[in-house]
């Protein structure tokens, strides 16, 4: 639910971080994956004498991009999980600040 202000829901927070890392966990493997079955494919399973190269050249190129894609995942998970940590922070040095006052 969206407030006019700061809203910040801990357990939601951690559960999207906990998905994007999963995630990442899950897909980067089998990004891996097919990287090695391509590039097995085209040395023996559909060999070219001209084109072999430039197809691995350019599945190699796309896998590049697939892993940046997949890093941006762990990255984003790593900044909500860095604001909610800055967050309670914050928070506790409110709280510090105020008992020390009193």
């Amino acid at each position: 639910m969206a407030y006019d202000g700061i809203n910040l829901e801990y357990d939601k927070i951690i559960a999207v971080v906990n998905l994007m890392t999963q995630a990442h966990d899950h897909i980067l493997p089998m990004i891996e994956n097919l990287r090695n079955r391509v590039n097995t494919l085209v040395d023996d399973g559909m060999v070219f004498k001209q084109s072999s190269e430039p197809i691995r050249m350019t599945y190699n190129n796309f896998d590049t991009s697939l892993k940046a894609a997949i890093k941006g995942i762990q990255d984003f998970g790593g900044m909500f999980n860095s604001i909610m940590t800055n967050a309670q922070q914050f928070d506790d040095g409110i709280k510090q600040s105020i008992s020390k006052g009193s």
